[in-house]
């Protein structure tokens, strides 16, 4: 069995821990600061995968860390900008709505299956487009509040309906 401290394993959780110094910048309104921890997360999690490939590092773990990570950071910004009034309820909605349901599909496949799907390309670049979209608006780019946000939107419909397919085709060809 492969370690669950590996070096793609140990980005995801430093991803993850990255929220909590994100979260005081963001509810203190340190932009600079913000928009760092927001490129140095994602950058994060590019690496995270590659590195695991490269140095054949993948695993079950690591399947489960990285979209974990991905979700708390990206659910923090989610959660304070709409508190802060960054973001409207709906779109912050829509957020946690779509990684609560490819969560709660991800265990219920995971038992099924008896191992964990991997995240994807289409979710990668919807989780970049929605980091891309909240720096933007965070910045004031109001452009990106009209179409970014609806951009963003269908992104996370694709993506859901992406891994929802994959999901019932891993399952039909399990026979589960």
């Amino acid at each position: 069995m492969k370690s669950i401290w590996t070096v793609s394993n140990l980005i995801s959780v430093f991803r993850a821990v990255l929220a909590i110094p994100f979260a005081y910048v963001l509810w203190y309104d340190h932009k600079t600061a913000a928009v760092i921890l927001a490129f140095l997360a994602y950058f994060s999690d590019l690496a995270d995968g590659y590195i695991a490939r490269k140095m054949n590092q993948v695993s079950e773990w690591g399947k489960i860390f990285d979209p974990i990570a991905d979700k708390i950071f990206v659910g923090v910004g989610t959660l304070l900008f709409f508190l802060k009034g960054i973001i409207p309820p709906w779109f912050a909605a829509t957020i946690l709505a779509r990684d609560l349901i490819i969560m709660a599909g991800g265990i219920y496949t995971s038992k099924k299956l008896n191992f964990v799907l991997p995240s994807n390309y289409t979710g990668k670049v919807t989780v970049g487009l929605i980091g891309l979209v909240m720096v933007a608006v965070y910045l004031g780019c109001t452009f990106m509040e009209k179409y970014g946000f609806i951009a963003v939107t269908v992104a996370m419909v694709i993506s859901l309906l992406h891994y929802t397919v994959r999901a019932i085709k891993e399952l039909k060809k399990a026979g589960k």
